[in-house]
């Protein structure tokens, strides 16, 4: 396990886009945990992941992949003592984006009607535990919220 760079956390990780991009920007990573429940979407990031350690060997070694799946894939699977313990510095997340894809095929997208669309609640309230147990330890932490570009006929005045 290497001595120096970031902890990272991808949650709908998808392919593990996240990973390549702070690689390719050099960011050194120490350790990298994946969260995703789609097993067609987890296969492909298994791949890409392992493809990312052979092209990035001095911001990444096996060791800081070996973990990357020890962790629920399921968002609304919580285990703060585990989570709290990685020491995360970074986080990425964004939610399910179906329910605001333009690829739905609908004319307006469900939004948060969509139920899968709420998991974005998920990953903030874990984004808020994350960067307490940080501040906590005095840590530094980022967080990067995605999602699809959302379509203009979609209201924007939910509560949240």
């Amino acid at each position: 396990m290497r001595k120096n760079g970031h902890n990272v956390l991808d949650c709908f990780a998808g392919s593990a886009i996240l990973l390549r991009t702070l690689l390719e920007i050099g960011i050194e990573v120490r350790s990298y945990y994946y969260r995703d429940n789609d097993p067609k979407v987890v296969a492909l990031a298994m791949h890409k992941i392992l493809e990312s350690v052979e092209l990035f060997p001095e911001l990444i070694s096996l060791s800081a992949v070996a973990g990357a799946f020890t962790l629920p894939m399921d968002m609304r699977i919580h285990d703060q003592a585990a989570t709290d313990s990685l020491d995360i510095s970074i986080m990425s997340s964004g939610s399910p984006c179906q329910g605001f894809s333009r690829a739905t095929g609908r004319n307006v997208p469900p939004g948060l009607d969509d139920e899968r669309s709420y998991l974005i609640f998920e990953a903030i309230q874990l984004h808020q535990q994350l960067a307490k147990a940080s501040a906590e330890k005095g840590h530094q932490y980022w967080v990067c919220f995605e999602n699809v570009n959302i379509p203009e006929n979609v209201p924007d005045h939910y509560e949240i």
